[in-house]
């Protein structure tokens, strides 16, 4: 009996030593003329290489998985991994990072091996807001991921203003002044893996921009009511329940919003009057000016506002330029930098700042930067 006792104890030590982790990788071809025949995965570590594939257990159609044992002392490191189709095709985009937690770990990989380009449409022409009773476009974009592999469900969305000048679109108000061309940024991060795939839903202004995307009357604009309250309601009950019913979203998917000018006055707005909605925010080159710099002065108290529930888990972005009418307010966003880290935002964790020199107010040093809030607010996540 006293055998047996020890050779349990020292069973369940040696359990307890072992580490396991599950890698899932879930593949539904789009193209239905390819015949997949295996799946393997390549790493750094735990017996992986990234010379040699090893092959996955198929348990369907579209899913695999590889079950690696290791041990604790390894617990707290990071292993990456890359899948490959048939050990001839890698995945496109980044490694998966994957920090081993000592215990018993599944992660699930979606990975694609074709696609480069993300697709931009015109997705609504004609999207009337019962909040506001009016009509516009918007555009979307979807990541090269997308039509590849239909397993995937998707965790950020990114709602832009001034939709009609993000994308290189042809339509009738598109890029008056130039487009971003935002598409081809997000593509060419995501192929090099300097971020997360993420879907972008680009919002078109209207004749009525200036109240829309304001929340409280400036006294030299008397001509435009404030309308920026109902302007995210229309965003948060119209837009996105419209693209939840079109789109793989998952159920508890990060919504982003971001915009430049006043634009980015309102970015900044939702995200500090409903951080339980709008979780990570981009405010380029905002108009702080506006109503004698009622964002600082008046919403952050100067840096000793009261921030709502879910305010510390928000991520904001924010910049500005040197050149042109009031240095493209770059004294007013070192303001609202200052005030946000006095409330409690941190550089380079939850508050992030960049100042491009010799940039301007305008859609080519928009467009030119554009690369600068997604690497900061989408870097590729550790599971």
């Amino acid at each position: 009996m006293v055998f047996v006792a020890l050779l349990y104890c020292f069973s369940v030590m040696g359990l307890a030593e072992t580490g396991t982790i599950t890698i899932n990788v879930a593949y539904c071809n789009g193209n239905d003329k390819m015949q997949i025949s295996s799946m393997f995965l390549r790493g750094n570590g735990l017996g992986l290489s990234w010379n040699n594939g090893m092959k996955m257990d198929q348990s369907s159609a579209s899913h695999w998985s590889l079950q690696l044992q290791y041990n604790q002392t390894m617990t707290g490191r990071i292993l990456q991994v890359k899948a490959m189709l048939m050990d001839t095709h890698w995945q496109i985009g980044n490694n998966t990072y994957i920090q081993l937690n000592g215990g018993i770990q599944s992660v699930e990989l979606y990975p694609w091996f074709f696609n480069t380009q993300g697709d931009v449409t015109v997705w609504k022409e004609n999207l009337f807001s019962p909040q506001l009773k009016n009509f516009r476009g918007v555009a979307l974009y979807l990541p090269p991921s997308y039509k590849e592999n239909t397993c995937k469900q998707y965790s950020k969305v990114l709602v832009m203003q001034d939709g009609n000048n993000v994308f290189d679109l042809q339509c009738p108000s598109c890029c008056p002044n130039g487009c971003w061309q935002s598409e081809q940024t997000i593509n060419a991060l995501i192929n090099e893996g300097a971020m997360e795939e993420v879907i972008v839903v680009g919002v078109f202004n209207t004749p009525a921009r200036l109240s829309e995307y304001t929340y409280c009357q400036d006294p030299e604009f008397p001509q435009y009511p404030a309308k920026a309250d109902q302007y995210i309601e229309f965003l948060e009950q119209t837009v996105l329940p419209a693209l939840e019913q079109d789109v793989r979203l998952a159920v508890d998917y990060n919504k982003g919003i971001l915009g430049s000018s006043l634009g980015g006055l309102l970015s900044c707005y939702a995200a500090w009057k409903r951080p339980q909605v709008w979780q990570t925010v981009g405010c380029m080159s905002s108009s702080f000016w506006w109503n004698n710099e009622d964002y600082a002065h008046i919403l952050l108290k100067n840096g000793t506002a009261s921030p709502l529930p879910g305010q510390d888990s928000v991520k904001i972005y924010l910049d500005s330029g040197t050149e042109g009418s009031g240095k493209d307010d770059m004294v007013e966003t070192i303001t609202v930098r200052s005030d946000l880290e006095k409330i409690g935002k941190t550089i380079g964790n939850s508050l992030f700042y960049y100042l491009d020199v010799g940039g301007s107010h305008n859609e080519q040093s928009w467009g030119k930067r554009f690369w600068k809030p997604m690497v900061s607010l989408y870097p590729n996540p550790i599971l």
